[in-house]
């Protein structure tokens, strides 16, 4: 699980991205998005799904689920490998 969990924290401004696009429709929202995926032999992210969203913005938790389409993990031991992700999703405090 450490080595899924640095893989996802080097891309977290893939989902920075994302979250930042629903921000500019709903400013202050927030939410938990739990992503489902399945990585190849290779470490390739062979297909990824919105397991679970509570955000209350539309296409911020399916952009979440696509990045994950463009990275690499390492290769699982003993074939293919299925894994689940949660992020929560809170905005930055005023200033």
């Amino acid at each position: 699980m450490a080595e899924i969990r640095a893989v996802i924290r080097a891309h977290l401004s893939d989902v920075k991205v994302c979250y930042e696009a629903g921000l500019l429709q709903q400013p202050r929202s927030g939410g938990r998005v739990v992503v489902q995926f399945v990585v190849s032999p290779e470490g390739v992210v062979l297909a990824s799904r919105l397991a679970e969203s509570t955000v209350a913005f539309p296409g911020v938790d399916e952009c979440i689920a696509r990045a994950f389409c463009a990275w690499r993990f390492p290769p699982p031991r003993g074939g293919e490998a299925m894994a689940t992700y949660p992020f929560t999703l809170t905005p930055a405090a005023p200033r």
